[in-house]
């Protein structure tokens, strides 16, 4: 099944790539004023707390881009048994409208977040033999976000700057504060960027 899902991102992304080597004149490569790509590190936003992204320019006409990114964000888990780290895997596409240096952009995408929760394997087989020890359970996520931001680049120079309003939405968790079909956050980012 995984390698089915797999299989599916990859053929999904693969035309996406390729046309994005393509500029609006129908141009290969870029000219060195256009620096379609960047790196970005992100305080909070949709990697709950911090992201490394890598955005890359796909379409551009005139003031309006649109772009993809995706990053990763590590961080230790809140486990008591043993040491463990989450994983969060942002994705998403964004539209952006330039004014010169300065530019909004709003997105949407998924994060996939791999955490670690206090699981007790009770079965018939080991319900008469209590008490039975907790281990760790992987568990993953999927959840969507939105992403309201302004950025300011001064189309000379290589850094970005940004801050953003990301609005979280979580599906239903047992057993924790999210509790509801829909579950809402508020998140704000703060980050900064490397255009090359």
């Amino acid at each position: 099944m995984n390698r089915i899902v797999l299989s599916l991102i990859f053929l999904c992304i693969l035309p996406v790539t390729l046309f994005a080597q393509i500029d609006s004149d129908g141009n290969i490569e870029p000219t060195k004023t256009d620096l379609k790509n960047n790196f970005q590190f992100e305080l909070l936003g949709k990697g709950l707390y911090y992201s490394l992204s890598y955005e890359r320019e796909l379409v551009s006409f005139d003031e309006i881009t649109v772009n993809f990114s995706s990053g990763f964000c590590i961080f230790p888990s809140f486990t008591s048994l043993e040491t463990s780290n989450e994983i969060v895997l942002p994705t998403q596409l964004n539209v952006g409208y330039s004014m010169n240096s300065h530019h909004l952009h709003f997105g949407f995408g998924t994060s996939f977040w791999r955490y670690s929760t206090n699981y007790l394997p009770i079965d018939n087989n080991n319900i008469s033999s209590q008490p039975i020890s907790p281990i760790l359970k992987e568990q993953w996520e999927v959840f969507s976000h939105l992403t309201f931001e302004y950025r300011y680049n001064n189309k000379e120079k290589k850094l970005l700057y940004k801050i953003g309003y990301v609005p979280l939405f979580f599906a239903e968790m047992p057993n924790t504060a999210f509790n509801k079909k829909v579950n809402y956050q508020t998140s704000l980012c703060l980050g900064i960027g490397y255009k090359f």
